[in-house]
């Protein structure tokens, strides 16, 4: 008989430890698990900043005087007792949807930002889901990386403003818009028209990606469109219909969304406008039209405008396209370094900016020109570039695109690392650079303009001769705080002939309580000027002008010193765009350099 072969008996531990292996490769895979992982750091950071602000920030629960947060707050206190803000000024929807929140709540402002925060949450996971059907899984979680750590968008869901609620809207409209591909049912078109139509309630500048919708429709579903468009037109009008009617109840006129247009229009596209939210004087034929035919005034005006001084249309338009794709946040409503100041969590170094996500986002609407699946994203950044063009740029009106500009720059950072991988970098690379300076121009200028113009800005500025070491904009939203017995020094370069000109002032950007005080302007060392304070700006940044001698004034550089006496508190801003070094702040006994910025103080001759 032949021996059996003794059979070695097999360990019990590898009955435990191949299928125990094959567990935790498959958690660590399991993309559900890595959603929700990045999701709860979302709002594990979101809850931090808000805590932080209320532990920190003073207007927290008192919300600063004359901004737009004041407003909102006191529609959806207004909207509770039973009054309507009709005719709506700005976009109706977030003043109701604060509303909303107070119902549940009472006036609670943490809860109030803690709601904006809930929807920056979900504005994260649908540019998830976004990229997911546009691209890869892949390509989608580099997405959700950037949108969980996008300071903007988290700055901004701490704050009573339309921001959080706008980029959700747009956010969720894109993505029921791209279901239309493979569904066109009934269902879908009316959801992509609901969510469409609430986005512009909320800010009506979306109204400008209609025809671009249509175009799309063309394009990708063909005949289908026509049975789609008719039925996505009509449901957007009719879910709008509530705030025109509202409108009309209240005017008698018809106003499809709100009354903010025309003067918006005008504010963006007039001989004194400059690109940014300013406020210009009004002429006194403009204010005999307004009286004659009312808000068509301003567009009337803006219309002779462009008809009438072209080129400089042409540059402000360009200076606005130079603006709403700068890295610079164009500040409006609040200092984004202040709130910085506030949130120890935001000004970690893991956290990413515009200017980080923007040269990767136009370099990925470059290298996707020409695929079909991604037109309606290309779309929508382009129409909503020009529905902020047509007006003025601020920062914070950005953040509607952002979540789709999310969605590009993901994919350009996928397909640059795997170029890099295959060791085989395309000539395409080579498209950042153009992006990349379109984006950095004004740190790239910035940096240039204290050795092309070494004694400053010499320019005229509204019919005035301007001598400046800033920038029209207050980059850094930083100012130097003065109390009783500090001082401040500016220093000018003038190379004007003095003669030319009959009057000078001298002119700075400053914030003052309302403690009496005493400012004290010293010129060369041989003049002395005193300015009673006392009146407060409400925290908003205000500009005063004063006459001061021409003989005080001498060629060459020339030395402006304040002093403040008294009780009051005042602030010099200053903005951080150029550095010439001729700013100082008194310090231990001794004038200090400001390191990164100049004050905004300026010299404004007339002739």
């Amino acid at each position: 008989m032949r021996k059996r072969k003794k059979l070695n008996k097999i360990p019990k531990s590898s009955f435990i430890k191949k299928p125990f292996i094959g567990k935790i490769k498959s958690l660590f895979l399991n993309e559900y698990l890595w959603l929700c992982l990045l999701l709860f750091i979302a709002i594990f950071i979101r809850i931090c900043h808000i805590n932080s602000l209320e532990k920190y920030d003073p207007t927290f629960y008192q919300l600063p005087y004359g901004t737009d947060m004041v407003t909102y707050d006191q529609q959806a206190q207004d909207i509770l007792a039973g009054k309507h803000p009709t005719p709506y000024f700005y976009g109706p929807l977030y003043g109701y949807f604060l509303a909303l929140v107070y119902f549940f709540t009472g006036r609670d402002l943490y809860v109030a930002r803690l709601a904006n925060s809930i929807l920056g949450v979900l504005t994260c996971l649908l540019i998830f889901l976004i990229a997911k059907r546009v691209f890869s899984i892949k390509i989608a979680f580099v997405a959700l990386g950037i949108s969980v750590l996008y300071d903007m968008l988290v700055i901004h869901e701490g704050l009573l403003l339309v921001e959080s609620l706008f980029a959700f809207l747009n956010t969720c409209c894109i993505f029921l818009l791209l279901m239309l591909e493979k569904n066109q049912s009934l269902k879908v078109i009316i959801l992509s028209a609901l969510f469409f139509a609430l986005s512009i309630l909320t800010r009506a500048n979306i109204l400008l990606f209609f025809p671009f919708i249509f175009l799309w429709m063309a394009i990708v579903l063909r005949k289908k469109a026509i049975k789609a468009f008719p039925i996505f037109i009509a449901s957007t009008f009719l879910f709008i219909m509530p705030a025109t009617i509202m409108n009309y109840i209240a005017t008698k006129k018809f106003i499809l969304i709100s009354t903010s247009g025309p003067v918006n229009l005008w504010i963006g596209n007039n001989e004194n406008a400059n690109g940014e939210y300013l406020m210009p004087p009004k002429s006194p034929k403009l204010k005999k039209r307004l009286e004659e035919i009312g808000e068509m005034a301003h567009i009337e005006d803006s219309i002779r405008f462009i008809k009438e001084k072209p080129k400089a249309f042409l540059k402000l338009y360009l200076r606005k396209i130079y603006l709403f794709w700068g890295e610079y946040e164009v500040t409006n409503n609040m200092n984004y370094n202040q709130i910085k100041s506030y949130s120890p969590l935001i000004r970690l170094p893991i956290f990413v900016g515009f200017g980080f996500v923007a040269p990767l986002g136009l370099l990925g609407m470059l290298l996707l020109l020409k695929r079909r699946n991604t037109l309606l994203l290309q779309l929508f950044v382009f129409s909503f570039m020009m529905s902020i063009l047509v007006i003025f740029v601020v920062g914070r009106y950005r953040i509607g695109f952002i979540p789709i500009l999310i969605v590009f720059s993901a994919y350009s950072l996928v397909w640059f690392f795997e170029q890099v991988i295959k060791r085989k970098l395309s000539y395409k690379i080579f498209l950042l650079i153009p992006c990349f300076l379109l984006v950095w121009n004004k740190e790239i200028y910035g940096f240039l303009v204290p050795y092309i113009h070494k004694d400053g800005i010499h320019t005229e500025e509204r019919g005035t001769w301007v001598v400046r070491d800033t920038s029209l904009e207050w980059k850094g939203g930083n100012a130097i705080y003065l109390y009783d017995g500090d001082k401040v020094k500016k220093e000018l370069v003038i190379n004007e002939d003095l003669d030319e000109f009959k009057e000078v002032e001298i002119c700075a950007k400053y914030v003052c309580d309302e403690k009496p005080g005493v400012m004290v302007l010293d010129i060369n060392g041989t003049n002395t000027i005193k300015m009673r304070l006392g009146i407060s700006t409400q925290g908003i940044v205000k500009a005063f002008c004063i006459p001061i001698p021409k003989e005080a004034l001498r060629n060459g550089l020339n030395s402006f010193d304040f002093s403040l006496f008294g009780e009051s508190v005042f602030a010099f801003t200053y903005d951080q765009s150029y550095k010439f070094g001729r700013s100082y702040w008194f310090k231990d006994g001794n004038f200090e350099r400001l390191k990164n910025g100049e004050f905004c103080i300026w010299l404004r001759f007339d002739k």
